[in-house]
């Protein structure tokens, strides 16, 4: 009998996660977990148990850090014990490529859609993000009205606590006027109330010896405006 149930099951587990109805639910979820209006996901694939793969990811008018996300070959492995936790656990995503725009925000209200009167009782609330790992991607903000960014870099977040922690190795910091720099390592937090760099290792773009370390933090609150920062 468990030689036909598994099967059946098993079937029946790709059909729902590659349903569109899976797909919307994990659009809404992946906007509301990030902080964004909305969201859309490519067809989604299951390719094992808890595996599944889709083309991409797009985004774009975030409350919070994230103002835009285009995360192009996207793999993720899901914990279904999360569920119990009222989690959508993504215990580990891995994107081939992509753009993240990142901005220091003001606190504001997102608005909360209604729900179903079950929501409550059986859907998880909110997309937990335990690691997301990249291939070279673009991370941009704007510097005095003109783009700038850390450029082909391989990226790295992870949660800290409803906010997220980003490392960024390799690639090259461009922002005018000052000039091209490669990446060693940069560590940041950006909150609503503090955007902390815990450090940053730059090496000049030509073989010139020396380098640049910065450290330090600025405060993002309506009432607090300061920056702390120390460089050498």
């Amino acid at each position: 009998a468990m030689s036909l149930i598994i099967p059946r099951f098993n079937a029946r587990l790709t059909n729902y996660i590659e349903s569109d109805a899976f797909r919307a639910e994990m659009e809404k979820e992946t906007a509301k977990g990030l902080h964004f209006p909305s969201g859309h996901y490519e067809p989604i694939k299951r390719t094992a148990t808890w595996t599944a793969e889709t083309a991409g990811f797009q985004a774009k008018d975030g409350w919070k850090a994230l103002r835009a996300v285009d995360a192009r070959g996207i793999t993720a492995k899901f914990n279904p014990w999360g569920v119990f936790n009222r989690l959508w656990y993504l215990e580990d995503v891995h994107i081939q490529g992509g753009e993240v725009e990142i901005q220091v925000y003001e606190p504001k209200p997102e608005p909360s859609p209604p729900k179903p009167w079950y929501a409550k009782y059986l859907l998880p609330q909110r997309v937990y993000l335990n690691h997301v790992e990249s291939e070279p991607v673009d991370v941009t903000w704007y510097f005095r009205g003109k783009r700038a960014g850390i450029f082909s870099t391989r990226l790295l977040i992870t949660p800290h606590d409803r906010d997220f922690e980003y490392q960024a190795h390799e690639g090259w910091l461009r922002t005018k006027p000052f000039p091209e720099m490669h990446v060693k390592h940069i560590h940041m937090l950006i909150t609503k109330q503090l955007l902390t760099l815990y450090h940053m290792d730059l090496d000049p773009k030509s073989m010139v010896p020396g380098g640049i370390h910065a450290e330090g933090n600025a405060h993002t609150g309506p009432k607090d405006r300061s920056v702390d920062f120390r460089f050498s």
